[in-house]
């Protein structure tokens, strides 16, 4: 999949926070669309991977940083969606010690999408927005 298409697909299923752009969205995914570029994903498992993404995180700068999974930031931020109380990691949520023995915190793009795919691969249904998520690549197929 290419970065563009990535950035294109992420854009229509995310929406901007307050007062943020579409180019301030484009710049928090080039990371993550790069690293899905450079994956061995094919089109329809790097689609259904950032499907699930935008619905599990929205790819949200909280998320994306790591802010909410620290226990001081989600105090001030008992509001905000995503992180699973601070045990799910990076856009894909993914649960360190219950799905991966990987260190997930602070893993860079490439290795949370390695990772990802790889568990996608073997259980798509541990996301739990998988089902959704389906519909949103039938969608642009």
């Amino acid at each position: 999949m290419s970065p563009e298409l990535c950035l294109s697909l992420l854009l229509s299923w995310t929406v901007n926070s307050p007062g943020e752009t579409d180019l301030d969205r484009a710049f928090r995914f080039a990371p993550w669309c790069f690293a899905m570029a450079d994956s061995d994903a094919t089109d329809t498992e790097a689609k259904s991977l950032l499907a699930i993404g935008a619905l599990e995180s929205r790819f949200q700068t909280y998320v994306v940083d790591e802010s909410c999974n620290d226990n001081a930031w989600r105090k001030t931020h008992s509001h905000v969606y995503g992180c699973d109380g601070g045990r799910a990691f990076g856009p894909y949520q993914m649960h360190e010690g219950t799905w991966t023995a990987v260190h997930l915190r602070g893993a860079t793009p490439e290795v949370q999408t390695a990772i990802a795919l790889k568990l996608f691969r073997a259980a798509p249904q541990l996301w739990t927005s998988w089902p959704r998520a389906k519909k949103l690549v039938a969608e642009v197929h």
